[in-house]
């Protein structure tokens, strides 16, 4: 959950609802109040802060002073991703308090705002949580009679991951792939938009039997873990080596055929996972970076912004600038000198410095195992330097293959035109020539012996 200022809960009553500015049943007030609502979430997807400010009561301005709003919705951005547009509304009151619910699109994950008033219109309070996505249906490449899924946990005791073990109807033991997430707080779907990219990997790879194990990530299920100091081992490796090792001990799966299949950051800390799991058959890097995240996130703010620095409006100038100058602090962390609070992506110290010395193409290089490595050619997050690295590697070894898709952005969701934030948030399917290549490297390397 993200919460900015005091948390009001109430049960909501006299619901009114408003869609693409159509008001049922509300008052003069809750429709202006609506409005005034929907524009001071769009100024804080926005950054612009101060006129949020101003519209705090004495208690909101007391305990949510303009760094701490800032930095507070700097934390929202980094784990639900850039902000899109504002959808629906809700209204309603209680105990003298107006709430309004407000659907937002986010790059990963739907959220929902809920803004409170007080009697003089004043906000007195500011709170979002994860919105349910809508209802999936499955691609036509899914066969949903060919496989059963069952509900299972990853790792041990209180800090288990509800996951799903995605089963193809089968009489002997099948090859089993373990799906490692992107970045963020992401459910075992991989939830993005109303897009399901781990669900349909899943029930499309089960379609052509083979078994997939699917979990939610630590950073969703349990980020009170994620206080203090942590590394990328703790958000992601661990549980993915957790994971490998859970699908060995089901009868439904052949042991020695059982792959690490990453999505962008997932993709980039394969190789760092294989290289603590002796026993894996394979790796499939979906979208892997190749150079490190801080140099990445500020190509990709350039290209959202739409340039370099010197050729943009003032404000967005001075944001790429703000990037820019968080991506030096990460360069210039030393062990010696590492600050305590959270630095660039709201991630501490010892996560950059974890990442330091980790090369994703150098270490796969040194494995002996068969990769997979697949890139959409609209992807603007992770990018053709990216690729160039992962292409040299694919000419030098031949254990590893290099695969690009003209049309597909980062989700490997086909589209045209320029990429952006906003295409994530229209629903779509991992593109079925990515299924079809995924499943026939599977089967090609687990008979391959």
């Amino acid at each position: 959950m993200y919460t900015i200022g005091k948390i009001l809960f109430a049960t909501l009553l006299a619901l009114s609802v408003c869609t693409d500015g159509l008001c049922t049943g509300a008052t003069d007030r809750q429709t202006r109040l609506i409005a005034d609502a929907k524009l001071l979430v769009e100024n804080i997807g926005h950054g612009k802060f101060e006129p949020v400010e101003a519209r705090f009561d004495a208690k909101m301005s007391e305990a949510l002073p303009l760094e701490k709003l800032r930095s507070t919705s700097e934390s929202i951005i980094a784990q639900a991703g850039e902000f899109t547009r504002v959808g629906d509304a809700q209204v309603s009151e209680h105990d003298g308090y107006l709430i309004v619910l407000i659907d937002c699109e986010f790059a990963k994950a739907p959220l929902r705002a809920q803004v409170v008033y007080d009697a003089d219109d004043k906000v007195a309070g500011l709170f979002f949580k994860p919105r349910e996505p809508t209802a999936y249906v499955s691609p036509e490449y899914v066969k949903e009679s060919a496989f059963t899924e069952r509900e299972t946990k990853v790792g041990m005791g209180v800090g288990a991951l509800a996951a799903t073990l995605t089963l193809p109807n089968s009489t002997t033991p099948v090859a089993g792939v373990v799906l490692v997430h992107g970045s963020g707080p992401q459910d075992r779907d991989e939830t993005i938009g109303p897009n399901r990219v781990f669900r349909d990997i899943a029930w499309g790879l089960a379609s052509r039997g083979i078994a997939v194990l699917r979990y939610e990530k630590r950073t969703k299920a349990l980020p009170e873990s994620f206080s203090g100091d942590f590394t990328v081992d703790d958000e992601t490796v661990n549980d993915a080596l957790a994971a490998a090792a859970m699908l060995r001990t089901s009868k439904e799966i052949d042991a020695s055929s059982i792959f690490i299949a990453g999505h962008s950051l997932g993709a980039m800390m394969a190789p760092r996972i294989a290289t603590r799991d002796n026993k894996l058959r394979g790796l499939i890097l979906l979208a892997p970076p190749s150079r490190p995240l801080e140099d990445i996130v500020v190509d990709q703010q350039k290209y959202m912004l739409g340039g370099e620095s010197g050729k943009l409006e003032k404000a967005k100038s001075d944001s790429l600038a703000d990037v820019i100058r968080k991506r030096d602090e990460i360069k210039n962390l030393t062990t010696a000198k590492r600050p305590k609070q959270a630095l660039f992506l709201d991630l501490p110290a010892s996560y950059w410095l974890d990442l330091r010395d980790y090369d994703a193409v150098a270490v796969a290089q040194k494995l002996a195992l068969p990769i997979l490595v697949l890139q959409g050619e609209r992807d603007f997050q992770v990018t053709a330097p990216d690729y160039a690295r992962w292409k040299t590697l694919c000419a030098k070894q031949p254990r590893v293959t290099c695969t690009a898709y003209p049309a597909l952005n980062h989700l490997f969701i086909a589209g045209t035109g320029r990429s952006d934030l906003a295409e994530y948030s229209k629903s779509g399917h991992v593109d079925p020539k990515v299924i079809g290549d995924i499943a026939a490297w599977i089967e090609h390397t687990h008979t391959a012996r």
